[in-house]
């Protein structure tokens, strides 16, 4: 009975570990597909911030995982950490020029210079299209990247033992 019941804390424990370690990238995936949306369907509004802060976390990612790919032994969990710091740099820049963009199409001085003319309407909304696949593509890279680098981390955690230490 004794061991039934502590196989059953270890699955309990091993389900929440699961979710405790995958649950946040999903849910990081879903918030940056609804600003990703949010950059689509607003074209005026100053959505600077957001690919802002964009840039700031997955540059920190990579600087992150840059340090961390130093300290591991392992040649093939050190080369998979560098490919998911040089996803997150990518990222960060992609984040970068979106945000440029989106500060161009937010000058107040484009409609006296440009006027109103339909081509230079139709190019203003295709920078803008531009601007949002940018951020998209970013989003996604990133999001691979933290997905990889979770997996890397949880496979060298080794959970299950820790389990069975504790219980």
């Amino acid at each position: 009975m004794r061991n039934l019941i502590r196989n059953v804390l270890i699955r309990i424990g091993q389900a929440f570990q699961f979710v405790l370690w995958h649950m946040p990238v999903s849910m990081v995936a879903l918030i940056g597909l609804y600003f990703a949306y949010r950059l689509f369907i607003s074209p005026t509004q100053n959505t600077v911030g957001i690919t802002n802060y964009a840039f700031g976390i997955v540059g920190v990612l990579s600087s992150i995982s840059f340090a961390y790919a130093r300290t591991v032994d392992d040649n093939e969990d050190k080369q998979r950490i560098q490919y998911c710091g040089e996803r997150f740099l990518h990222s960060a820049i992609l984040f970068l020029v979106a945000s440029i963009m989106k500060y161009f199409l937010l000058q107040e001085q484009l409609c006296p210079v440009f006027g109103k003319s339909k081509i230079i309407s139709g190019i203003i909304l295709l920078i803008g299209f531009f601007q949002g696949t940018l951020y998209l593509t970013s989003l996604v890279n990133g999001i691979a990247a933290l997905r990889e680098l979770n997996a890397i981390l949880y496979a060298r955690k080794k959970p299950g033992e820790e389990l069975k230490r504790f219980f």
